[in-house]
């Protein structure tokens, strides 16, 4: 089975920023351990476009010039194929901000 998060993941486990990106983390990391987890991270500053393998998790991350919703909204059409190409039995959609 193919599980498709999609929100705010962590860039490093030992530091997370917040409630959503603990929420993604953990059930991602609970879900790999059984399923195969796609995660798509919302652009980040001074971020890079980067594919990581991680505890039974694939990381999709994208980059953000800077310009906050409008670079990530200018970018969601790339995204969204990107998540569709996963062809994932589930998809989760995780967050508050105009991304989601």
């Amino acid at each position: 089975m193919i599980i498709a998060q999609i929100g705010p993941f962590p860039l490093h486990a030992e530091c997370i920023q917040g409630g959503i990106e603990s929420s993604v983390y953990g059930l991602s990391v609970a879900l790999g351990k059984s399923c195969r987890v796609e995660v798509f991270d919302f652009p980040r500053i001074n971020g890079k476009d980067d594919i990581q393998a991680e505890r039974g998790m694939t990381i999709h991350r994208y980059r953000n010039s800077g310009r906050h919703n409008e670079d990530a909204a200018a970018r969601c059409q790339e995204i969204v194929e990107d998540i569709l190409a996963s062809k994932a039995d589930y998809y989760h959609i995780h967050g508050t901000g105009l991304l989601s």
